[in-house]
């Protein structure tokens, strides 16, 4: 029987996505095998992506809590967990950008399985880009002087609504707008140093 992934997490069973994700990158971080030589840490690391990659989910999330760690442990292989999923986009998130060593990184499963589990056992090889706010603009993103247009997509709210729509499955989440990255304004003309991210990788 697998490990209640809530617990691997340490959130509760209605916690919001966002708290998931912030959860997942803390640990993630954490136990890292390159980051953490600990002799646990390799079997933490494989359970909190486990854990992550069901949890963030919401049609996988839906069934676990129907069906129960033991159930859908039996139901679901490690390929049917992971298929798809792209790990790095948590972290490109936060600015920092993580290649594991593998062409095609993201992509899922279907290439070639043992290296994904490589990766997530720790053993891939790690490499990390922290940001650095631009000089230029100021962290803004904007030329300086530049007029700010209201963000279309949000509306100037610096929140977005997504709607997910499957078979049996209504969804609707918020979170942070991607388009303005929660400032509800966009620059109408990006800065020319960091292309508008307001930041540059190091």
């Amino acid at each position: 029987m697998g490990r209640d992934y809530y617990d691997v997490l340490g959130v509760k069973k209605d916690a919001p996505p966002e708290e998931i994700k912030r959860a997942y990158r803390t640990l993630a971080l954490k136990f890292h095998p390159d980051l953490n030589k600990s002799k646990d840490a390799e079997s933490h690391f494989k359970e909190i992506n486990e854990a992550y990659a069901v949890l963030s989910d919401p049609q996988k999330r839906q069934q676990y809590d129907m069906m129960g760690s033991a159930q859908f442990n039996q139901a679901f292989t490690a390929e049917d967990i992971f298929r798809g999923f792209d790990f790095s986009q948590i972290f490109r998130d936060l600015g920092i950008n993580i290649g594991f060593g593998f062409p095609g990184f993201g992509s899922g499963v279907d290439s070639n399985p043992n290296q994904l589990f490589d990766m997530l056992f720790g053993r891939g090889g790690m490499q990390m880009r922290f940001a650095q706010q631009c000089r230029a603009c100021g962290g803004s993103g904007a030329e300086r002087g530049s007029k700010y247009a209201t963000c279309e997509k949000c509306r100037g709210r610096g929140m977005a609504t997504t709607v997910i729509n499957q078979p049996g499955v209504h969804i609707e989440f918020s979170g942070t707008c991607d388009m303005c990255k929660g400032l509800g304004k966009i620059p109408e003309k990006k800065c020319k140093v960091c292309g508008g991210r307001g930041y540059l990788e190091k």
